[in-house]
């Protein structure tokens, strides 16, 4: 009965921390043990010595140790999850009576880490796509590349627009506010007097919100375009996000770097058709 008294002062010393009330309770146990040998049946480092209460908080801190070498969010929450339940189950055989001011941390602090779980799992899953966005995941190869989770924060930072008429975009050399994104139909660019479309499925207005610059061509887009369009304020606010902010930037440059590749600068199409300049004629002597 005075070594359970002394366990439960510890604990009340120790406070909320159920990492460290694990350990400490276990140093009481195990000096316990070295004072009287019969309460463990044993002497020494046999593991025979080890109690109950040994064990189970030497599975709780092993499942720590392994969750905080696991760089996957996932498996880290689960290990620490099961750390927690070895913590609460040591917490309630280590003395004569539970020791529930812990048990009931480690249960809030359980609560909390399945609440992460959750949030991990519903940003990976298709599963909260509603039908709509589901569509546009599949149907646009960007999309696709994002985790679920950030696209739906993507679109719900937009709107889809229709235009019932040809509309003019972003103009060139005046200031533009709006990021498109072409989903159906087709644009014209027209840039320092070279007019040339450009395919569904790109960015428009992308070099003015990365630079904050004005626009660089002009785009305009024939009537029954459909766009996605984002304010850049809306986007720059929710970029202080580092997620969202890199998912968006990523699908930007990859964006920009297609149009690198197929891009086929002017002055090579004017020049191409042009016949070969004539060798000189060698001097007669």
């Amino acid at each position: 009965m005075a070594d359970g008294l002394t366990r439960r002062q510890a604990h009340s010393r120790i406070g909320f921390s159920g990492k460290y009330v694990g350990f400490y309770s276990f140093g009481v146990a195990k000096r316990g043990s070295d004072c009287g040998q019969s309460a463990h049946g044993g002497a020494g480092g046999d593991v025979s010595s080890f109690s109950v209460a040994d064990l189970l908080v030497l599975a709780a801190a092993g499942s720590y140790v392994v969750g905080y070498l696991i760089i996957n969010q996932v498996v880290l929450r689960l290990f620490v999850m099961a750390g927690t339940v070895f913590y609460i189950a040591y917490y309630a055989v280590v003395a004569d009576q539970p020791l529930w001011t812990a048990i009931w941390t480690s249960v809030a602090l359980g609560f909390a880490n399945i609440i992460g779980l959750w949030l991990l799992w519903s940003a990976q899953s298709r599963r909260f796509l509603s039908t709509e966005l589901a569509d546009l995941y599949d149907r646009v190869e960007d999309f696709g590349r994002l985790p679920p989770g950030d696209f739906r924060a993507l679109f719900k930072a937009g709107r889809r627009h229709v235009y019932n008429e040809a509309a003019v975009l972003i103009r060139e050399n005046a200031p533009n506010d709006k990021l498109y994104f072409v989903l159906d139909g087709s644009a014209v660019a027209e840039k320092r007097g070279h007019r040339f479309e450009l395919p569904s499925g790109i960015f428009v207005g992308e070099v003015g919100y990365l630079l904050s610059q004005a626009a660089s061509a002009t785009i305009t887009v024939p009537s029954g375009t459909e766009v996605i369009i984002w304010d850049f304020e809306t986007l720059r606010r929710r970029s202080r996000r580092p997620r969202f902010k890199l998912a968006l930037e990523a699908m930007i440059s990859r964006d920009l770097s297609r149009k690198v590749a197929q891009a086929v600068a002017p002055f090579h199409i004017e020049t191409t058709n042009k016949p070969a300049a004539k060798e000189p004629e060698l001097l007669q002597h």
